[in-house]
């Protein structure tokens, strides 16, 4: 009979379709799968892009482009371009002379420099290497291309000023007696063990 159709035929194309259906279902578990695969390498290669937090240069690199690196392994040296900022210490007994915002000089003896600045951040723990309490501070004179990381200094933190009176001048340290802590710009190495010098105004 015209249009008739038999019943293998009919089972043929039923199971033509049962496959395709099948099929597609496996296609798209795939699609799934790949697509959670996409997701996954866009979130690593997120976290391999970094970002300073402050603007600066790179004055060391310690990788090469392409070396694989663990989680907390330094890669650069940066160097911020803003103000100059040095990095001391002071025995545990003296931290509390370098609260955050007290008055210092810092005077750099191989550039006859002396420049002056604030404390910025004091730590609130003992560094157990050289048991000391380590501070950094911000100083004028950023602009001056003299200045480069490494140098040392010596800090003279100044008096507090009392209401309506301005500091005085730092006293001289006298012959024989301690001199105040050595300083070196941010972003060179601190001292593994300084001297245990009192900061002296």
């Amino acid at each position: 009979m015209p249009g008739s159709v038999s019943k293998e035929e009919l089972e043929t194309a039923r199971f033509k379709l049962s496959s395709s259906r099948a099929e597609t279902r496996i296609s798209s578990a795939r699609v799934a799968e790949e697509q959670a695969r996409v997701e996954e390498l866009s979130a690593q290669l997120g976290k391999s892009v970094v970002r300073a937090p402050f603007a600066g240069s790179t004055t060391l690199r310690y990788v090469d482009e392409g070396s694989i690196v663990k989680p907390g392994q330094p890669i650069v040296r940066l160097l911020s371009t803003g103000g100059q900022r040095i990095r001391f210490a002071v025995p545990p007994e003296q931290s509390a002379r370098t609260v955050v915002g007290r008055a210092l000089r810092f005077v750099i003896p191989a550039l006859g420099l002396t420049l002056a600045g604030k404390v910025t951040h004091t730590a609130r723990e003992v560094d157990p290497a050289s048991q000391l309490v380590f501070v950094e501070a911000e100083v004028a004179g950023g602009d001056d291309e003299r200045l480069k990381a490494g140098l040392v200094g010596r800090v003279h933190l100044l008096e507090v000023a009392s209401a309506g009176a301005s500091a005085p001048a730092p006293r001289a340290t006298p012959a024989g007696s301690p001199a105040p802590p050595a300083a070196r710009p941010a972003g060179s190495p601190a001292p593994r063990a300084p001297a245990p010098a009192p900061a002296r105004p």
